[in-house]
């Protein structure tokens, strides 16, 4: 078996390479001068300039969403890519009325998203519900049934927007990022 008697190196693309070899002119106390092989190693890559980062607080958000498998991959898009923190969820109309109210305090919740259609109820009456509270809670509405006349009724209601579940999870996850940033 042969065995490479340089060491190697992974390159900038992820490829081995050996290292540069040079040869030093090395001369011991009362010694002749001898050639020795020095391996020069690459220099190390430079990270750019990155900007300073910008301080983003969690928004602490309520999800009013009745089927598991959109909540799950909701909640899982909004913390990876916004500051958010989900704070609890609710899948009827009562629960969230109920827990939201729980809620209502400086620092308890910024945001409740709110799907139309619920196992019980439906975001109408939840829109209904918080729009008596004197709450700083921040509304919007994520449904499959963005249609002009419902729109036009959930910004009655005291939504701030409207996303459509099929087309606006990145204006959605822009609207998240621009309230954490202030």
């Amino acid at each position: 078996m042969r065995t490479n008697p340089l060491p190697t190196y992974r390159g900038p693309r992820g490829r081995i390479a050996p290292p540069r070899v040079g040869l030093v002119l090395h001369a011991g106390r009362n010694a002749a001068p001898k050639l020795h092989p020095v391996i020069r190693r690459p220099a190390p890559l430079s990270v750019p300039d990155i900007p300073p980062y910008v301080s983003m607080s969690n928004l602490k958000t309520f999800l009013v969403e009745d089927s598991p498998v959109i909540r799950s991959n909701l909640v899982a898009a909004l913390e990876d890519l916004a500051p958010v923190q989900v704070v609890g969820y609710a899948e009827t109309a009562e629960e969230a009325c109920d827990q939201l109210k729980a809620l209502d305090g400086p620092g308890a919740c910024d945001l409740a998203i709110v799907d139309v259609f619920l196992k019980a109820g439906s975001g109408l009456d939840v829109l209904r519900c918080l729009q008596g509270q004197g709450s700083a809670l921040r509304r919007v509405v994520l449904t499959n049934y963005a249609s002009p006349e419902m729109r036009a009724q959930c910004l009655e209601l005291g939504a701030e927007k409207v996303f459509d579940k099929s087309r606006d999870i990145e204006a959605l996850v822009d609207y998240c990022n621009q309230i954490a940033a202030g």
